[in-house]
């Protein structure tokens, strides 16, 4: 009847309206500038789009089934992974992963990660819905990303410090011995 469908479609706008509240609030804790995706295939391009990633490429860079790999194209992938220190490279279930895990072993120290995408899960999954498919990815997503920020935030500094220490050329010293920059070059 009308007035039932009427209902249910209510129902669940307010349902995708609060999803789409609880995932913006979830990827919230995700700076920008380290909203960076990498995937197996080209499937969370809505999901970027819509919630401020951006996909910096993927192994097979085309929908098609038939599509495959390319060593080039791999290997321009792993310095762009390199240079974003993206720490993982999000993988589907239904494709095989070998090539995405080989990319994380080229450039290490990246994590590969699974998600349920393109399908719902088995009933009674934590995919089994759209809702809770959208909410664990999202999580699963915000975990990968968010664990490794104090993580590559160290590293920058440690980094950091290694090149402004080879930047100054230290050569006076005084009558103590100090020894005082001769040039700093900036950054």
């Amino acid at each position: 009847d009308r007035a039932a469908l009427d209902v249910c479609v209510s129902e669940f706008t307010e349902q995708l309206t609060t999803l789409d509240s609880d995932v913006a609030a979830t990827v919230a804790s995700i700076p920008a500038e380290q909203r960076l995706l990498v995937t197996n295939h080209d499937s969370l391009s809505y999901f970027a789009d819509r919630y401020g990633f951006e996909v910096l490429g993927s192994v097979i860079p085309s929908p098609s089934s038939l599509s495959a790999t390319n060593p080039a194209e791999l290997e321009a992938l792993a310095g762009v992974i390199e240079q974003t220190r993206v720490p993982a490279i999000f993988a589907e279930t239904q494709h095989s992963s070998t090539d995405t895990q080989a990319l994380a072993d080229r450039v290490g120290d990246v994590e590969v990660v699974t998600l349920q995408t393109d399908t719902l899960g088995e009933p009674g999954s934590d995919t089994a819905t759209y809702v809770t498919w959208l909410t664990t990815t999202a999580q699963s997503i915000v975990d990968a990303l968010d664990d490794a920020v104090p993580e590559r935030a160290a590293a920058l500094i440690a980094e950091a410090n290694v090149l402004v220490q080879e930047k100054v050329v230290a050569h006076e010293r005084d009558d103590e011995g100090h020894v005082y920059p001769q040039r700093a070059e900036m950054l």
